[in-house]
């Protein structure tokens, strides 16, 4: 079981959308299934939307603090 997806950029989502692809994996499916799809910023959550990925956190802090806070809290 997968527990969190850590994304980092818009980029480091195209180029794991392109990776997913080639792979033959659709990984919007399997989405829902992870506990914690953590996306760094608003910019990376926008990439994140447009391959139907819908349940993301995002940190307050966009740093890797802020995704660090977020892999610790269990709420």
């Amino acid at each position: 079981m997968i527990h969190s997806v850590i994304f980092t950029s818009p980029s480091s989502v195209q180029s794991f959308f392109e990776l997913s692809q080639k792979l033959g994996i659709e990984f919007n499916l399997y989405a829902n299934t992870i506990k914690k799809v953590i996306s760094i910023g608003p910019l990376t959550s926008k990439a994140l939307y447009r391959h139907d990925v819908f349940s993301i956190l995002e940190p307050k802090q966009h740093s890797l603090d802020g995704v660090f806070s977020l892999l610790i809290n269990d709420n």
